[in-house]
């Protein structure tokens, strides 16, 4: 019950199912705290609470019975009168309420106001002037002047009525009806865009636009309504029709509809709105600018973010916590952890307090650019401050450690995340699969992707890659096979990705077969292959030395306007070598220049091995030299197949002047490296080289194999060196534990 404050006037309206009820309702007011004699109804929002009768006190003692429900509960929490059934309200300090009766009485120190007892329940019910007509049934009030009254509330029965309209003609007949004001439009549009369905508040602004009430601040709040349902076509034509009637968008306009195409991923047209703006000559606010630095954080442009966060500073908009949020985010996603780092620092310095989401985003900065020691100390400082981390924060200090390399930290992490309460969730687990994956731990990834069953925890297509990853790191292709054929009953659909981890670990295992039938089983299936999946492919096929069937992919991603980078042209370089191919190897090398790609140095090391392996060592050599001069720098592989290549053709000396070459450029040289020596040697018959390039081997912690001293032990009998020979020969048998076991042709000896 409410009066409006210095107004001599009291109304009280009721809902009336029927004419008998309503009649019931009807009171005469005399001299009530100087109010006048008025007729009136109770008009209570059926939203709010149902009445099931009404009772009413006035001075002269007029009882109605009366009770009173709010939803499915009572007014529990309010005192009761035992005088009589019907309970009284005080509008002086000793207020009280009801619990089994409404009822109203005023004394001689009141004045009737809104009731603190509805209002302490949340639930207000207004009063308004209103004048009755009896002659029809659910009265209907009226006077009331647009723009008026107390607030929308008194709408209720409006928007229940507008709610249930079934067309676009009853929206507009009730709204002609209701007199409906500038302001009480603002606030019905509001309600009406909360409702899960949207045509009552769709209907309502187009009787706007036609009746030419709607102003700029209607349209604002349409496209604000329109832009958290997704509808970024209307959101724009709402735009359009803005500018035909007339109004000029002003700072909120441009903002709601920035608001819309970032909430809508269309974070371009955000972007050339902003623009738009500022030609228009609108100054943007806090907001704007804040919307415009996420929309560039989306899109990775982090200097263009860094430039709009400059130019709000220079607007004199100051930042706020959101803002340095945003920021921090498009450095994070464009790799820049340096000036994260910077932005957090002056993030404290301007006052701004640092979130969770600010931590958060620092440390997935940090991760992004493999800074694990950051990402733990930005962790540990968010302790420190207070500041309470959540499950972003820790699937972000999961990435530091999956990027670094460091399984066992990641490991901590999920101990630490246990003690401080915060439940994994999907993406938690996902990280840390990821991380073990990584780290050559399928065991204990296969472990914790069991753990998250047994919790609960649903995995989604991202849980079975990431641990189908690690069946392809650990070389368990059988297992990697099994869990594709169980993530179909389980519920995630394999994607591209996941066919590509498949035939990928099929390919290393030699199962070439099966990588083709998993590839057509992937077309069939209705996926497309992509990149990745066919690199994937041709490396298997190039495992199998299947060059021809390599040849045909290569063909076919052209077709499908897939083109191929570095990684295909190596896979096929790959294949082709192994099959012997040398002269198209040479003719692949070629055509990958013509297109623009810089070989690697993967792609340089097969063109060396195919000359080699073809007796072309003067060939393998001019590459060598090739590599070099395209500023490529030779690794252990290339150092070794080179000396292989000039050992096999009894060109020993070339091949000590490489591998003195690849101590020079501080190359480590592996065992292979020191076998292809060896072999050039023994064939130029120098078994004192021989012997002290073995010893030299030993020296720097390189283990010899099977080859190393089969080979040693050759190079010293053709020498003539039966002792030594026969003393390798029993120090071969010393190191037998670290399987170096001799063969019979050695016992032979």
């Amino acid at each position: 019950v409410a009066s409006r404050s210095g107004s001599s006037r009291i109304t009280l309206v009721l809902t009336a199912t029927t004419e008998e009820a309503r009649n019931k309702c009807l009171a005469r007011f005399d001299n009530i705290s100087g109010l006048s004699k008025r007729k009136g109804e109770l008009w209570i929002s059926t939203s709010a609470m149902m009445l099931k009768s009404f009772s009413f006190h006035d001075h002269t003692g007029n009882i109605y019975g009366a009770e009173a429900h709010l939803g499915r509960r009572r007014l529990h929490n309010f005192k009761k009168c035992a005088s009589s059934g019907a309970t009284e309200i005080l509008t002086d300090n000793r207020r009280q309420c009801w619990t089994s009766g409404v009822g109203f009485r005023a004394t001689q120190s009141s004045t009737l106001h809104r009731s603190q007892g509805l209002s302490s329940t949340k639930h207000t019910v207004w009063c308004r002037q209103a004048v009755v007509d009896s002659r029809h049934e659910g009265a209907r009030a009226r006077g009331r002047g647009r723009g008026t009254g107390p607030g929308w509330q008194d709408r209720a029965p409006l928007v229940l009525c507008l709610k249930s309209c079934s067309d676009r003609d009853q929206v507009f007949d009730a709204l002609d009806q209701a007199r409906i004001g500038h302001r009480e439009l603002t606030s019905l549009l509001g309600v009406l865009g909360g409702q899960p369905r949207l045509h009552a508040c769709e209907w309502t602004f187009e009787w706007a636009q036609q009746r030419r009430l709607a102003n700029v601040f209607h349209y604002n709040r349409f496209i604000s309504i329109l832009g958290s349902r997704k509808k970024c076509k209307r959101a724009v034509e709402t735009f359009g029709a803005m500018k035909e009637a007339g109004q000029t968008p002003d700072t909120i306009t441009y903002t709601a509809l920035m608001g819309v195409f970032d909430k809508n991923g269309r974070w371009e047209r955000a972007v050339a709105t902003f623009e738009s703006m500022q030609e228009a000559g609108v100054r943007p606010n806090a907001v704007t600018f804040n919307t415009l630095i996420r929309s560039l954080a989306k899109l990775g442009r982090w200097k263009q973010a860094e430039a709009a966060f400059s130019a709000m500073q220079d607007a004199g908009e100051p930042p706020s916590t959101l803002t340095f949020n945003h920021l921090l985010s498009a450095l994070s996603r464009g790799g820049q952890w340096e000036k994260a780092a910077a932005v957090f620092e002056a993030m404290r310095g301007a006052g701004a307090r640092a979130d969770v989401v600010s931590y958060s985003t620092l440390i997935s900065a940090y991760a992004r650019g493999g800074q694990w020691e950051g990402a733990n100390a930005a962790f540990e400082a968010m302790k420190q401050a207070g500041v309470r981390p959540n499950t972003v924060t820790f699937a972000a200090l999961l990435n530091a450690a999956q990027k670094h390399g460091q399984w066992e930290r990641a490991l901590a992490v999920v101990e630490e995340m246990a003690r401080a309460g915060v439940r994994p969730n999907v993406y938690t687990f996902n990280s840390l699969i990821s991380a073990l994956g990584n780290g050559g731990q399928w065991e204990r990834a296969e472990a914790e992707f069991e753990t998250m069953r047994e919790k609960g925890v649903l995995p989604d297509a991202v849980t079975y890659n990431a641990l189908m990853c690690a069946y392809e790191k650990g070389g368990q292709w059988e297992l990697a096979a099994e869990l594709f054929k169980g993530m179909r009953p389980a519920g995630p659909h394999p994607d591209a990705f996941t066919y590509s981890v498949l035939i990928s670990a099929l390919g290393k295992g030699g199962q070439w077969e099966r990588a083709a039938a998993a590839f057509e089983a992937m077309e069939d299936a209705g996926v497309e292959p992509n990149l990745v999946t066919c690199n994937a492919f041709m490396s298997a096929l190039g495992n199998g030395g299947e060059w021809q069937r390599a040849l045909w992919v290569f063909d076919y991603m052209r077709d499908q306007g897939i083109r191929p980078d570095v990684v295909t042209y190596g896979a096929l370089l790959h294949a082709l070598e192994k099959g012997g191919q040398w002269e198209r190897v040479e003719e692949v090398y070629g055509s990958m220049h013509e297109t623009g790609l810089e070989a690697d140095t993967i792609a340089h090391n097969i063109r060396i091995n195919a000359f080699a392996k073809a007796g072309e060592w003067e060939r393998a050599t001019a590459a060598f030299q090739e590599m070099q001069e395209a500023g490529m720098s030779p690794n252990t592989v290339t150092y070794s197949t080179l000396i292989a290549a000039l050992g096999c053709h009894g060109y020993w000396e070339r091949a000590a002047t490489v591998f003195e070459a690849m101590e020079a450029a501080h190359v480590q040289p592996n065992t292979r490296t020191y076998n292809a020596l060896l072999i050039a040697l023994d064939k130029g018959g120098q078994w004192e080289k021989a012997d002290a390039v073995f010893h030299g081997m030993e020296a720097k912690g390189v283990q010899p194999d099977h080859v190393s001293y089969d080979v040693l032990i050759a190079a010293l009998e053709k020498g003539g060196q039966g002792e030594k020979a026969a003393a390798v020969f029993e120090k071969m048998g010393r190191h037998a534990k670290q399987n170096v076991q001799p063969r019979f042709e050695d016992s032979a000896r």
